[in-house]
């Protein structure tokens, strides 16, 4: 039995999970504007809940982002400080692609488009093709769009064929991300910590994992401050 401890702090929930080999033991949310105060006792509280103690957990995942770029930072940074304080691996994982893993059930088989708000009108964007395991297809390059050009990429890709739509960058321009899908029933706006582990525990088995020296959040942007002030 493989135990693995997966979070996201992608966005303003942080989700914590516990995974054995093929299920997802337990799993939590908590909403907050402060994941530095908030992760450490959701990780503790989904341990306890599943009779596990740190030293127990095999390998940590963790999600890479794109999204919040605090929270980003907090949640890797603590990922990698459990995995050098109990020698486990660490696996990273985008946070785009468990958004679209979160789908499978509503969209089976199907095109999937992660939509994250990116602030300023924008939206950080990833479109996958569900493959009935763990391990969504990537069909175009995560990054940073305006509504109206994801729309249009996304129409070149899916050439016609229906587009699930998911996360909380959908209410950045619904009226235009209506072109090209719809949000099924049940979609989750933000990715859990239980996908990201689903992808990490495939990226483990095929042999994959991600340095704690040289891991690093997947921003796709710089920050407003890195634009305004470039170093000279």
């Amino acid at each position: 039995m493989t135990w693995l401890l997966a979070i996201d702090t992608s966005t303003l929930t942080a989700s914590a999970a516990v995974l054995d080999d093929d299920r997802v033991v337990v799993e939590n949310q908590a909403a907050t504007t402060q994941h530095s105060e908030a992760l450490l006792p959701l990780i503790d509280e989904v341990l306890r809940a599943a009779g596990l103690t740190p030293a127990q957990l095999d390998l940590l995942a963790c999600g890479a982002g794109p999204g919040s770029f605090t929270g980003l930072r907090i949640g890797l940074a603590t990922a990698k400080g459990l995995c050098f304080a109990l020698g486990k691996p660490l696996l990273a994982v985008s946070s785009l692609a468990a958004l679209a893993l979160e789908a499978e059930a509503l969209a089976p088989g199907g095109l999937v488009l992660s939509l994250m708000d990116a602030r300023r009108g924008e939206v950080y964007a990833g479109l996958f093709r569900l493959r009935g395991d763990d391990a969504p297809e990537p069909l175009i390059e995560e990054a940073v769009f305006t509504p109206a050009a994801i729309v249009q990429l996304v129409r070149e890709r899916a050439a016609g064929a229906p587009v699930a739509l998911v996360g909380d960058g959908v209410p950045v321009a619904p009226e235009i991300f209506a072109g090209i899908g719809s949000v099924p029933a049940g979609a989750s706006a933000t990715p859990h910590g239980a996908a990201v582990g689903r992808i990490a525990r495939a990226r483990f088995k095929a042999g994959a994992g991600d340095e704690l020296g040289t891991a690093t959040p997947a921003y796709i942007r710089l920050a407003e401050a890195e634009v305004k002030f470039p170093p000279r």
